[in-house]
């Protein structure tokens, strides 16, 4: 089986205890079978501690503290079980995070999620274009459809088209909607905001960015492009990853359409929230560009029913 990845995959590492968005809180974290059974084992008093913090209603996961803390995340933000027990006794959850990965029938592709702010940090910084490497394991591959193919095909051709810099990314990305059939409603800002207002939200900065967004003046779009010349990579570098995490996540006919319609759409209002916020202010620097793309990706990427309502709203 063939193992794809971006070529920062390996530069990715956790800042732990100075992570300003600890992923161990505020987050449901659910315990696979595997790890279940391994802490059911642990003696001492230790074990009495992680069978008095786990839940048996629905699926097993941790029952969150005060300010819905994971209960083995310590006063200094550091996790107990891999204190106490070592890192292979992490739950599969917390040892993935913040990787994704997309399964196809002869390939894996893994990824880096951009809810960590440390990914955000690692993606947005980059300023060469990506390049997709590949590994092999011992798991057998299977015959991929002719669905499959076409879609895989087309997904790694958007990925070149889109680090294509002898044109606009503007250009790179209506050529990018051409080839896959999609077509983006032509939505004002305001409309836009509204459609995102719709969706699950969770954090309440989230809904007072957007609705600011909904009510916003008139936006500086002409200065934002002047003023964002100098970081202009970063949102090439955000499409290429939407295109990578979500295209080809799910394989049926008209996925293409949906797929490039979410990817476009993410870009589309993180830069027109970018532009209101320098109109604003008159700047938006670099750690509010990455804290605005963190909260994104938590808010849509990390619900699969607002992505699925994105794929299907561009789905033909």
């Amino acid at each position: 089986m063939k193992i794809i990845f971006p070529d920062y995959y390996d530069e990715f590492k956790c800042t732990a205890s100075a992570c300003r968005h600890n992923c161990c809180i505020g987050w449901e974290i659910d315990i696979d079978d595997e790890s279940l059974v391994r802490y059911r084992s642990v003696g001492g008093e230790f074990g009495k501690r992680l069978k008095k913090n786990i839940s048996r209603k629905g699926s097993p996961h941790f029952i969150l503290g005060e300010n819905e803390r994971c209960p083995f995340l310590n006063k200094d933000n550091l996790c107990d079980i891999y204190i106490e027990l070592g890192e292979d006794s992490l739950c599969q959850i917390c040892s993935d995070h913040p990787r994704f990965r997309n399964f196809y029938s002869g390939s894996t592709e893994i990824g880096l999620g951009l809810c960590c702010e440390a990914v955000t940090e690692l993606v947005l910084r980059r300023e060469e274009p990506v390049r997709f490497l590949f590994s092999e394991d011992d798991e057998p591959a299977e015959k991929s459809d002719e669905i499959e193919k076409n879609v895989l095909k087309t997904k790694y051709d958007v990925l070149g088209l889109l680090q294509d810099r002898r044109m606009t990314l503007i250009e790179r990305v209506e050529k990018a909607l051409r080839l896959c059939g999609a077509e983006l409603p032509k939505l004002r800002t305001a409309e836009m905001a509204q459609f995102i207002l719709s969706l699950e939200r969770l954090d309440e900065k989230w809904t007072e960015v957007l609705t600011e967004l909904a009510n916003a003046p008139a936006i500086d779009f002409g200065g934002f492009g002047v003023y964002a010349e100098s970081f202009g990579h970063e949102y090439e570098q955000l499409a290429v990853y939407f295109v990578y995490r979500h295209f080809g996540s799910q394989i049926f006919e008209g996925c293409k359409a949906g797929a490039m319609g979410l990817a476009v759409l993410s870009l589309q209002l993180l830069y027109t929230i970018g532009a209101m916020e320098y109109t604003k202010n008159g700047k938006f620097e670099f750690a509010e560009r990455c804290e605005l793309v963190r909260l994104y990706s938590a808010e849509i990427e990390y619900s699969q029913e607002n992505v699925d309502i994105l794929f299907d709203t561009f789905a033909k």
